[in-house]
């Protein structure tokens, strides 16, 4: 009898074509979950952020990181939130202060973000943040912070783009306003909405120019445009090119110059002595405000004269003058908290003194993107039970001009702005920390005449903390300064 012939196959056969594909299935699954457990604990790549975040090609040079040495920033691999920061040190003091006290802004920021108010068992997150740095000539310096957050349970990473300009001359921070002149808005807007018409078919989109984050390279600008802010979020940070021929008729001034071709005139010669040079060394401080004239006149004066400032403000009246503040974060200006109601806090308990700086450290969050590191406590208050409850540097003053007391008592505003100056003028030495109150036009006028004469005397007007660091001085929480002496 002859064998029937197989036509088909058995269990076992069956079986073992099938074994195969699923280990081959297993084995990848396997590596993705390796992979994504490496990615979010190791630091963002540039390469990846490029081919995940940034969907256009850009004006930035193929050599990423052309100024500064990387400093890491990295918590312990077995934390829940954990962070791989990298952050570049330039070597230029004032630079320098912003780049570390931003970075150390967005690691707070991160870990209160992502601290769960009741923490599941197996909960972990992660942040990694890489830069990227660039010179436009010989003026301005660009520093690109790429930024990924990832927790538990997200479906995907959140993914932004933080930068900072500044001029190298004086370390000041460059914004729109005062690299570019004329209708640029109009220019930029036409610029944006021809592009997202082009790559996405996107109509009708008119952003704030001076609210998005830039670059500036030997090739041009690039503009960055938030996920979701005017496409889809699939499509990630869009990043808008414009040639460097194209942006030159609207800059007030040419940071391809070489250093013979900037005169005196220019807004980034340097007025003051450059940070380690011998100087008398004082802080200017302002209370109360901002007001959107004082304090912009206050500004106009430190502007002209390369100096900065630290500014103590009122959470409560910042809405409505963001743009005052904006202008004096980006001129290197410190900013410090008075605050958010200016209420005494003698009969406060902690709770309260906490919500009081952490509701106005919510609105400059929202405006500039930073948190205060110093205080002045309302009416100078420093008690020991004052003290114990506030987490920060608490900063007074060694020098009060009385200027709220003067403008009272002379009706004149000329001569109460003269009284104002010869106050600062007689009594100021090196290291002083002098106040003022940025809400009246007398202080403004009184900055106006002291500033070019303490100058003249050899006096480098700056900000607190720029004046405790020159001094090797570390501020430390739930303590107060008077002076840097």
């Amino acid at each position: 009898m002859k064998r029937q012939k197989r036509t088909g196959y058995d269990s076992q056969s069956i079986a073992s074509l099938l074994v195969k594909p699923i280990v081959v299935l297993a084995i990848i699954i396997l590596m993705v979950i390796i992979a994504k457990a490496l990615k979010y604990h190791s630091p963002l790549s540039v390469s990846y952020v490029n081919d995940h975040i940034i969907t256009s090609e850009n004006m930035l040079p193929t050599d990423t990181k052309q100024a500064g040495s990387p400093e890491i920033l990295k918590s312990d691999d077995e934390d829940s939130i954990y962070y791989n920061v990298a952050y570049p040190v330039i070597n230029n003091d004032a630079i320098d202060y912003v780049l570390k006290s931003d970075v150390q802004n967005i690691i707070d920021s991160y870990i209160k973000d992502y601290t769960p108010e009741k923490p599941k068992k197996n909960y972990h997150a992660d942040m990694t943040m890489d830069y990227e740095s660039y010179f436009a000539g010989n003026a301005v310096l660009s520093v690109m912070y790429y930024i990924q957050c990832y927790s538990t349970g997200d479906k995907k990473p959140v993914q932004k783009i933080h930068t900072h300009v500044f001029s190298l001359a004086n370390g000041s921070r460059l914004t729109y306003e005062n690299i570019f002149t004329g209708d640029y808005t109009v220019f930029f807007q036409s610029k944006i909405s021809d592009y997202l018409s082009e790559k996405f078919g996107i109509k009708n989109y008119k952003p704030d120019i001076n609210s998005l984050d830039f670059t500036l390279s030997d090739r041009g600008i690039t503009i960055y445009i938030e996920p979701g802010l005017a496409a889809s979020e699939k499509n990630g940070c869009i990043s808008v090119p414009v040639s460097a021929d194209e942006i030159q008729p609207y800059m007030s001034f040419n940071p391809y110059a070489k250093p013979s071709q900037i005169t005196e005139a220019d807004p980034y010669s340097q007025s003051t002595p450059a940070p380690g040079e011998p100087a008398k060394i004082i802080a200017f401080t302002f209370d109360d405000g901002p007001s959107q004239t004082a304090t912009e006149k206050i500004l106009n004066v430190l502007e002209q004269y390369n100096c900065h400032a630290t500014f103590f403000v009122v959470g409560n009246r910042l809405r409505g003058r963001e743009s005052t503040l904006k202008r004096a974060y980006s001129l290197g200006c410190e900013i410090g908290s008075h605050s958010f109601d200016h209420a005494s806090f003698n009969d406060k308990k902690a709770k309260e003194i906490k919500a009081e700086f952490s509701k106005t450290n919510d609105i400059l969050m929202d405006i500039i993107g930073i948190k205060a590191g110093v205080v002045r406590t309302p009416y100078g208050a420093h008690s020991k039970k004052v003290l114990k409850h506030v987490n920060y540097p608490v900063i007074l003053w060694s020098i009060d001009t009385l200027d709220w007391k003067t403008r009272t008592e002379i009706s004149n505003k000329k001569k109460s702005a003269r009284k104002t100056a010869r106050k600062i003028l007689n009594s100021v030495s090196d290291g002083d920390i002098v106040l003022m109150h940025d809400l009246y036009e007398e202080t403004a006028a009184a900055v106006e005449i002291a500033v070019p004469k303490l100058i003249k005397q050899g006096y480098r007007i700056v900000s607190v903390s720029e004046l405790m660091q020159y001094k090797g001085i570390k501020l430390k929480p739930h303590k107060a300064y008077y002076n840097a002496k």
